[in-house]
């Protein structure tokens, strides 16, 4: 054979004996395992494997050269090597994935990564990073997964993650990290799975995660956040899953919820929780899971829940509950699974009606180690689909026996207790059981009769049930509703018997939340004949409540209890009665007629005052008659609209209720411009008889009048004399000086008006003179009297009226002289034959009456 030939064929089975698998590694297809095999040096690798397993070795710097260049090669794995930097491998364009965690890696080095332009895994767990510099990661970096958990970073540069644009995975748990900075996530807009558990943050500032568009889950577990700053998670609008747990939130509201319209799942366990603000859930409406267990929220309300229609897991394990108002599940009514385990809601299933009625969707419902004695009648109504329910730890001592009814779909009851009353009320139970085969789970263990204690239910028959005198608390008194001023004590006193020497516990409850303070006292007695009962235990607890503030409102129940099982007392009230104070008080106000008047007036007290109006003392508005007025309740406010003079008086404004009743006073006054209530009118009288002008006026403030003849002020004389008020202008004895033109002048703060008339005198023909003249002085006097009063009163106008009606039209004439009696005992004769055509007026033209204006000046 030739020798090149032979040194040909030599070539070819070299090269071929280098391409198979190493003699100390297993190889299948092109993956090639020489892990855990204490290499210092790993053996020629061939060409054509694309998966490398070499975790487990002790392999240093050298595991590049070592490697060679495997053109083909995918998957690197140098785990659990001695490694303190990542190699710098030569030819390995195709790597897509690298793992060296567990080694002792201190820095990233940009060299090294830039060797591997198609790299896309990079695993660096467990390693001594302590620092993510700027520029870390080459540019143009194709890596979409880098997990760095458990190394010993304390701070990650603004920038050190800028080139990772394709990165959609980040683990970063188990690091040291106190604080994210601003920049630190902004560019990793491909970003969809974030973790950085077990670190030691404390703050999550605002728009930290501003640029998460893409983002889905976000794990932050066992940190030490304390503060969550408004718009945390602003940014996140396609976020579903969130952990916080194990940190130390104690606040959600929807400050830092903001944004988080596709939050599915919320985990918030083992945090400080104690306030839910009551509109917390506003963005977060289609949240399905919500885990707030080991928390210490102490009591569900109607608003706890409010806004989460679509939850359907809620874990309420292990917080502080032990009050759950009626209506609190109203707000989500899909929940399939419950968990109210380690909590102190006994009542909530001892003597609550119906507390989960609302959730006719419910599968599981968790209600272990709640301290729960007793199951009422009315404690599963609605739960029609329920098919698990846990009563595990609860030291059940009776059982409704109507309470497992509306449970239709029950496969699995848990029930672990040794209490069990078993007499003739739990009979049916024993039968149930019977009916249920493999439903029941636990221990189901009889405590009463003596006689059947510590047998298990299951091995009774429904005859050993008997029905005796029931050792169970029984209460004698029940604490009643009360009606207590601010400032006040108050006592509350429950008293209760048992056959059993076992003593009674009391417990008290306000708004049925446990009162935990050391404010009652319990005395117990021994007393015969109570009832049909002997050597019977009464018990009595006062609940004392000193210095009655508004915080003492609410309703309190008594809680009875022994080994023997629980009874709840009726729910008694107290309502603090506080005198009412005023908030607004109306002041004293001054309009001019036609204005509209605006009287404010507001209280407050306990219970809320009822508010009324009077005006002088009265209920008589005129303002109300005439459809003027208008109160308003809900502005605090008592309107008259065109306001008249009628209207002005006092007003009251009372506040009252049953602690009491204050009052308060303000003046209305109603200004009107001075005006005539009739035009002035012309006289013509006869030489010697008596003439009277009138200036009938209106006006508020009461106007001022000032008479005037021919431009000269008049004075009183033994023949002029004003009557009236100054209305009325008498004149006795009218001589030809006396003619002439009278003004007559009204005047008030408002304005000045002027009014005349003119007086003529005739000279009659005949006798009969000097008899008129003495007529004429009774008839002024009493027609003076007359006049005066027609201002005021209506009788006097009656009066006039009928004497009128029945003097026949013929006595206007000339008449006898009568004596000085019979002038007097004819007064009204007089004053009808005097100024009869004067009353007609008045009567027949009531509109320009001053009879019709009750601000007439009098």
């Amino acid at each position: 054979m030739h020798w090149s030939v032979f040194l040909a064929l030599l070539a070819f089975g070299l090269a071929e004996s280098s391409n198979e698998c190493p003699s100390q590694c297993a190889c299948l297809d092109a993956y090639v395992d020489c892990g855990r095999r204490g290499f210092l040096e790993a053996p020629e690798m061939p060409s054509w494997m694309e998966t490398l397993e070499l975790s487990g070795n002790r392999l240093g710097e050298n595991a590049a050269k070592l490697i060679g260049n495997a053109t083909e090669l995918r998957e690197l794995k140098l785990n659990k090597n001695r490694l303190r930097r990542i190699p710098h491998f030569t030819g390995l364009t195709h790597l897509t994935a690298l793992s060296v965690s567990h080694n002792r890696i201190e820095v990233l080095e940009v060299e090294a990564l830039e060797k591997l332009p198609k790299l896309q895994h990079l695993d660096i767990s467990r390693n001594l990073l302590t620092v993510l510099p700027k520029n870390i990661f080459p540019p143009n970096c194709r890596i979409r997964s880098l997990n760095l958990n458990y190394n010993v970073i304390e701070k990650i540069h603004g920038h050190a993650l800028d080139n990772l644009r394709h990165l959609t995975e980040i683990k970063m748990n188990g690091n040291k990290l106190t604080s994210i900075e601003y920049e630190t996530f902004a560019n990793l807009a491909s970003l969809r799975r974030l973790q950085m558990a077990d670190n030691q943050l404390e703050t999550i500032p605002g728009l930290t995660f501003r640029n998460q568009a893409h983002l889905r889950h976000l794990r932050l577990r066992n940190n030490r956040i304390h503060t969550l700053n408004d718009g945390a998670f602003h940014g996140c609008v396609n976020l579903e899953t969130l952990e916080l747990d194990g940190n130390g939130i104690s606040v959600i509201s929807k400050g830092w919820l903001f944004n988080l319209t596709s939050l599915t799942q919320l985990s918030l366990s083992g945090n400080r929780i104690s306030d839910i603000k009551f509109d917390a859930w506003e963005f977060v409406g289609h949240l399905e899971n919500l885990e707030l267990s080991g928390n210490r929220l102490i009591g569900l309300t109607m608003n706890t829940l409010g806004g989460l229609s679509d939850l359907k897991t809620l874990g309420l394990r292990d917080n502080k509950l032990s009050s759950i108002e009626e209506g609190a599940f109203e707000a989500t009514p899909k929940l399939t699974s419950l968990d109210l385990s380690g909590n102190e809601i006994s009542w909530t299933i001892e003597d609550m009606n119906e507390p989960f009625g609302s959730l006719t969707h419910l599968w599981n419902l968790r209600l272990a180690s709640n301290r729960i004695k007793s199951v009422s009648e009315n404690a599963f109504l609605g739960l029609t689909q329920l098919r698990s329910l846990d009563l595990n730890h609860n030291n059940i001592t009776t059982i409704h026996d109507r309470a497992l009814v509306p449970l239709m779909q029950l496969n699995e009851l848990v029930l672990n207790t040794t209490s069990l009353f078993c007499d003739c009320n739990l009979q049916w139970l024993r039968i149930w059981i019977s009916e249920h085969p493999n439903v029941l789970s636990g221990n189901t263990i009889c405590n009463f009769p003596l006689w059947l204690r510590l047998k298990r239910l299951e091995e009774l028959q429904p005859t050993n049930f008997t029905c005796s005198d029931s050792p169970k608390p029984q209460i004698l008194q029940q604490p009643h509703s009360l009606m207590a001023h601010m400032g006040s004590n108050i006592t509350f006193e429950c008293r209760a018997t048992s056959t059993a020497i076992l003593p009674m516990e009391f417990q008290w409850k306000k708004d049925n939340v446990e009162l935990s303070m050391n404010i009652y006292r319990r005395d117990e007695t021994m007393e015969n004949q109570i009832g049909e009962h002997e050597n019977a235990t009464i018990a009595t607890s006062r609940l004392f409540l000193f210095n009655v503030s508004h915080e003492h409102m609410g309703r309190y129940q008594c809680v009875v209890s022994n080994s023997y099982g629980v009874t709840y007392s009726a729910r008694s009230r107290i309502t603090v009665g506080i005198l009412p104070v005023f908030r607004k008080v109306p002041s004293n106000v001054t309009v001019a007629t036609g204005a509209t008047v605006r009287l404010d007036c507001a209280a407050s007290g306990e219970p809320k005052p009822q508010m009324a109006w009077q005006k002088d003392g009265g209920n008589d508005f005129p303002a109300a008659r005439e459809r003027r007025m208008h109160v308003m309740p809900t502005d605090d406010a008592f309107f008259i609209i065109n306001a008249k003079t009628s209207d002005q008086g006092v007003y009251t404004c009372t506040a009252e209720n049953d602690a009491g009743i204050v009052k308060v006073n303000a003046t209305l006054t109603v200004l009107e411009p001075p005006s005539f209530v009739k035009p002035m009118e012309n006289k013509e009288v006869k030489l010697g008889t008596a003439s009277v002008l009138e200036c009938l006026a209106s006006g508020s403030p009461k106007p001022q009048l000032e008479w005037t003849k021919d431009g000269a002020a008049i004075l009183s004389t033994e023949r002029h004399f004003f009557a009236a008020e100054g209305q009325l202008l008498i004149i006795v004895g009218t001589q030809l000086t006396d003619a002439g033109s009278y003004e007559c002048e009204i005047r008030n703060e408002l304005g000045v008006t002027t009014g005349g008339a003119r007086l003529t005198v005739q000279v009659p023909s005949g006798k009969g003179l000097a008899a008129a003249s003495v007529n004429d002085i009774v008839g002024i006097v009493v027609i003076t009297i007359v006049l005066c009063a027609v201002g005021t009163s209506i009788v006097w106008v009656a009066i006039i009226y009928k004497a009128k009606r029945a003097i026949p039209e013929a006595s206007c004439g000339p008449a006898e002289e009568p004596s000085a009696t019979e002038e007097l005992e004819d007064a009204p004769k007089l004053v009808v034959n005097i100024h009869v055509n004067q009353l007609h007026r008045m009567l027949d033209e009531p509109d320009s009456s001053p009879l019709n204006s009750s601000s007439t000046f009098q």
